[in-house]
């Protein structure tokens, strides 16, 4: 479903008629890029640590996208603070699981994402309030 968003709307944030030409294409290679590497790090890890340690790197990559999407659309359109707290209260569970299991790198990345989610809640929040 994301992806289909995506496709459907991501040419409404062009600022350019290049940006609206390219736009489908550039989508396409870094959906190929992202599962060429999921496919690396299933063949490097294994089904269970691949979906693991990927999907808190995907997340770190969700969490900056969050922060340029705010930043490029000038305001809060299409997004909310609902959204915004579920993902940063989304990442501290599993990274909680992290410190269970002394994982470091589950603990880095999930501060990481925790850190960024809470930056884009608050910027976010300072954005409507501000009437963006």
């Amino acid at each position: 479903m994301i992806v289909i968003t995506y496709f459907l709307y991501c040419k409404n944030d062009c600022r350019t008629e290049l940006e609206r030409k390219l736009q489908i294409p550039f989508g396409i290679l870094a959906f190929a890029i992202c599962i060429t590497i999921q496919i690396l790090f299933i063949y490097e890890f294994g089904d269970a640590q691949a979906e693991i340690y990927s999907a808190y790197l995907q997340n770190i990559v969700m969490s900056v996208a969050y922060l340029y999407m705010l930043n490029r659309r000038s305001g809060s359109k299409g997004q909310t603070k609902l959204i915004a707290l579920c993902k940063w209260v989304g990442t501290l569970a599993p990274t909680l699981i992290g410190v269970i299991e002394n994982n470091i790198f589950i603990i880095t990345t999930g501060i990481i994402c925790f850190v960024l989610d809470g930056l884009y809640f608050y910027l976010l929040w300072y954005v409507k309030k501000a009437g963006y």
